[in-house]
């Protein structure tokens, strides 16, 4: 596997774990009516929590590319046939 391959696979593992993690610990306004603004959405989230949420991400994919990149090389999976 190249480096390059590696790092597709990374981003797109990355990607794909990001999209349900967005979706960790969100809170919208209308739990909380005391923090409303006037004007805003009621479905909007509190403190959206991007950061965190990043790298969460990172950590994660990492794991789960790790663990992909390991059955690739072990010859269990092959992807060249």
């Amino acid at each position: 596997m190249s480096i390059v391959g590696a790092l597709i696979i990374y981003l797109m593992l990355w990607w794909v774990v990001f999209l349900p993690v967005l979706q960790w610990g969100v809170r919208g306004s209308w739990e909380d009516p005391d923090n409303v603004v006037k004007g805003t959405n009621p479905g909007a989230p509190q403190e959206a929590l991007i950061w965190q949420k990043i790298k969460r991400t990172t950590w994660i994919a990492g794991l789960i590319w790790l663990v992909v990149v390991l059955i690739m090389l072990s010859g269990v999976i092959d992807f060249r046939q």
